[in-house]
């Protein structure tokens, strides 16, 4: 979108000399771990939060992001999906909201998007908003100097800016010096807890873990699914084994917002470019895609009660699988030309809906920067100021996720043995004190990594090797197959016994060849 607001109306405040944008607040300085007055206060006598900052940021940004036009309050459904109440006092919604917002390239969702979390931090100061970050795209990145950006803590992390202009070399990014912290996780849960110590009011942008740390063991606790879900890591697989695609760890995330989080604060998910999560065509493959579609539509039914909001943008009605389109009670038309639903049945009605309030096309010629809320009952026009920096419209940040870096330095003399597997028959998983070795699927079973016992009984992922069984041999735990019609022990696990447990901080090492029998 052009900038539209005149010149001389902009406003041009920035923080005392003390602080830059995104210092100062009431919510930095929380975060900082210091004592705050919370009454401070910004010129004018609003409260000093993030929001409000942003308000008052002008200078950054191409239209000066005042006051909210109050014209949409004049509808139910727009305040109803905004803000958050449980029980329900104000407004008819109990708990979490969530809407789609569909549109064409060039419709503004990202700028949409962007508003949408700057509103949800002022109209509820408890709320932890997240952004889902994807290494293909950085939308988030004009709100940096506010956004804390979560890692996971088992993958190597590079990050530098991209230009969409041709022949400009790409420009390695400092992370920690590009937005208000970079904090790390291990897990879905780990991640959901240390969110919830956050304060209220803030923006987060989580990008998902490639190793995939703990997220079939979330699969095996909940009772939503029949089986333990895989999740395999590009650098686990084998032969002609796939990966597990990136964008599956967020299903693992919902499931535990829904399921495992210690503490239900107010959490809302800004997911764009929905379409690689749960698509159309999704089907039943080596990655379970559809039954995880199926955990998601169950983690859908329940998310409202548990505080947490769902908001998606996405091009088309037809890229999103129709199972999870149901379960989406709100939908926001946005202006690309076409025209929003209407009661004519010309006009085709969403999946999910029986009716639609508009009798006439509301849409189809408006401007970027503004659209159109609908449920089967309400609607609401409304309109967005456009908060995408000055001069940074062709910028964008590229974080690159990978396997996680190995030390291959020597141990300063550290003769004691470390823990070996074969991939192919195990895989591990840790979280905090926890270290398991997993047989791979169809297998099943699992050993504690630690002391080396049989703690599920093991099952052999393949015809021709059965388990043999666990034996101590010296300092250490052995864990062998036998091959059909032989007698031949194939050691699949080297479990060393430590008077006070594993060195996690140990490569792990996969068995040397075993005479290719091993796989």
């Amino acid at each position: 979108m052009s900038q539209s607001t005149d010149q001389h109306s902009r406003t041009y405040w920035a923080p005392p000399n003390e602080y830059e944008f995104g210092e100062g607040s009431i919510q930095a300085r929380k975060q900082r771990g210091e004592d705050v007055d919370e009454d401070l206060t910004l010129p004018g006598g609003d409260r000093w939060t993030d929001a409000a900052e942003i308000r008052k940021a002008g200078k950054l940004f191409e239209e000066t992001p005042a006051a909210f036009d109050t014209e949409v309050w004049d509808f139910d459904l727009y305040p109803d999906t905004l803000i958050h109440e449980k029980p329900a006092d104000e407004w008819s919604s109990s708990g979490g909201t969530d809407w789609a917002a569909i549109g064409g390239r060039g419709a503004g969702k990202t700028t949409h998007n962007r508003q949408w979390a700057l509103r949800l931090m002022e109209m509820n100061p408890d709320e932890i908003v997240v952004w889902r970050g994807s290494p293909s795209r950085s939308g988030w990145s004009d709100l940096r100097e506010w956004a804390t950006l979560w890692l996971p803590a088992n993958a190597s992390v590079g990050a530098s800016w991209r230009s969409e202009h041709r022949g400009v070399a790409p420009d390695e990014s400092d992370l920690e010096d590009a937005v208000r912290q970079v904090v790390r996780y291990e897990d879905p849960v780990d991640l959901l807890d240390q969110l919830g110590e956050q304060p209220g009011g803030t923006f987060h942008v989580v990008y998902p873990d490639p190793s995939f740390t703990g997220c079939e063991e979330l699969t095996a606790r909940t009772n939503r699914v029949s089986e333990r879900l895989p999740f395999v890591p590009a650098w686990e697989t084998i032969g002609d084994e796939s990966p597990t695609p990136l964008q599956h760890w967020w299903f693992a995330f919902l499931l535990a917002a829904v399921e495992f989080r210690q503490s239900q604060y107010w959490l809302s998910l800004i997911f764009d470019e929905a379409g690689d999560l749960a698509p159309e065509d999704a089907e039943e493959d080596d990655h379970r895609t559809f039954k995880k579609l199926s955990l998601l539509r169950s983690v859908y039914a329940d998310s409202r009660k548990y505080r947490l909001s769902l908001y998606w943008s996405y091009h088309y009605g037809e890229n999103i699988h129709h199972k999870f389109r149901r379960e989406i009670e709100r939908r926001i038309s946005m202006p690309d030309g076409s025209p929003n639903p209407t009661t004519d049945r010309t006009r085709s009605i969403p999946v999910g809906f029986d009716t639609v309030p508009m009798y006439a096309d509301l849409v189809g010629d408006r401007k970027v920067g503004s659209a159109l809320m609908y449920d089967e009952s309400n609607f609401a026009l409304y309109s967005w100021k456009d908060l995408s920096r000055i001069g940074e419209d062709d910028r964008w940040l590229k974080i690159d996720l990978d396997e996680p870096e190995r030390d291959d330095e020597e141990d300063d003399g550290d003769d004691e043995p470390s823990l070996e597997y074969d991939t192919s028959i195990f895989k591990r998983w840790s979280a905090g004190d926890e270290d398991r070795l997993y047989v791979r699927d169809p297998g099943a079973g699992y050993v504690d990594a630690v002391s080396g016992v049989e703690v599920e009984p093991l099952e052999s992922p393949r015809e021709d090797l059965q388990f043999a069984g666990i034996r101590e041999a010296g300092d250490e735990r052995i864990i062998s197959m036998l091959p059909q019609a032989s007698e031949e022990e194939i050691v699949v696990a080297r479990i060393p016994i430590r008077e006070f447990g594993l060195d996690l901080g140990t490569d792990d090492e996969q068995i040397a060849d075993s005479g290719g029998d091993g796989r």
